[in-house]
């Protein structure tokens, strides 16, 4: 075999192993991320691995802030060894600055440092960049390194605009269950407001009891949305001035199962985009928190007489909250009560109407605890 037949032989395999060495990045990366979209998270794990492929002493990831255009170190590794006034002048006029504004990735070197920047890009706008920042070995970096870190930069730049995407439809999922909420409660000049304030009180247990942030997401959601069935009841009755006789309770008694159905489809297809922290199988668990929030702690609400802690935890928040700005507010046949006598009221009905260790909670908040 020829020297020339044995170079190429020698340049393919190198070829090969660049390209499996990409193809593995590739892969455990987004094994590690692909489900993530926590940015702060990923921008970790992307930091992590640039820093662990390419071997480096620091490495980092910059943001450009959409408000005042200013860089801003979203990750780092190590996170305590930072090379400030290095990072200072690169982002003012040394190699960031000049990615940046070249779009284009940079090897080089500034303040007797090798520095590797990569550039980040999401629909063809500079969004940021990856900087490395000396190899362990001393040496500069090679452009098969280059290479692999543009692989990262990819990545991490398509999940940013997906994730900007997302955020942007989340804020879009969020006013649109406001506007329909609101809708309801200005069905009535006696509900103005309600959903706002049952989602505050909702909340404010749920701080004191210390539930994560994710069912923190999910009772929001259900508090909001808590009687968007009312949006099937006749005005007739929802804007009835004297008191609501038999027939009428039983129509109202719907308002549960009619925004189940409302909701339903949320449920049943994939397609709906639903807030960065909620995954499809959680809106079931809002579903519940409208379906239960007028059962019964001892069995006799509706509409399935569940009983105590059968009563899903969101369901049983919101029937407190629920109750207590229904005796506070006015209506066209009562003035509301007072803060003092209403407490006195959840307070004697609990264990029976509600949990008592919401009422508790609730009572301390108020300060009758």
């Amino acid at each position: 075999m020829d020297n020339t037949t044995n170079g190429e032989l020698s340049l393919m395999t190198q070829k090969l192993l660049e390209t499996y060495e990409e193809l593995t990045l590739i892969y455990d990366l987004i094994s590690k991320i692909g489900g993530m979209l926590d940015l702060t998270k990923v921008f970790d794990k992307v930091v992590d691995e640039a820093v662990t492929t390419s071997k480096v002493k620091w490495g980092g990831i910059f943001l450009i802030d959409e408000l005042n255009g200013k860089l801003e170190l979203k990750a780092s590794n190590p996170v305590d060894k930072i090379p400030q006034k290095l990072i200072e002048y690169s982002c003012e006029k040394g190699l960031i600055n000049q990615a940046i504004q070249s779009a284009r990735s940079i090897i080089g070197s500034e303040m007797d440092s090798f520095i590797m920047v990569v550039p980040l890009k999401a629909k063809d706008t500079q969004i940021g960049v990856i900087y490395l920042c000396n190899k362990m070995d001393g040496d500069s970096f090679y452009s098969t390194e280059l290479k692999l870190i543009e692989t990262l930069g990819f990545i991490v730049s398509f999940i940013i605009e997906n994730a900007r995407l997302y955020l942007s439809l989340q804020q879009l999922f969020f006013s649109a269950i406001e506007s329909l909420s609101f809708a309801i409660d200005e069905k009535d000049s006696y509900t103005h407001g309600h959903s706002k304030r049952v989602t505050q009180y909702s909340l404010e247990i749920a701080e004191t009891l210390g539930l994560p942030e994710e069912e923190k997401t999910i009772l929001k959601l259900a508090a909001v949305l808590h009687d968007v069935g009312k949006i099937g009841i006749p005005e007739t009755i929802l804007h009835k001035k004297g008191k609501l006789d038999y027939e009428d309770w039983e129509e109202i008694k719907q308002h549960p199962m009619k925004g189940v159905h409302i909701l339903q489809p949320m449920e049943e297809s994939q397609a709906i985009m639903t807030p960065v922290d909620i995954r499809f199988k959680d809106i079931h668990a809002i579903i519940d928190g409208v379906k239960y929030h007028h059962e019964r702690y001892d069995g006799k609400g509706y509409p399935e007489h569940l009983i105590g802690e059968d009563i899903p935890l969101v369901a049983r928040i919101i029937a407190v909250a629920d109750a207590y700005d229904a005796m506070t507010s006015d209506r066209a046949y009562r003035k509301g009560m007072s803060n003092s006598d209403a407490c006195m009221e959840l307070k004697s009905n609990a264990g029976q109407q509600h949990d008592p260790a919401i009422v508790k909670v609730f009572l301390k908040l108020k300060g009758k605890g």
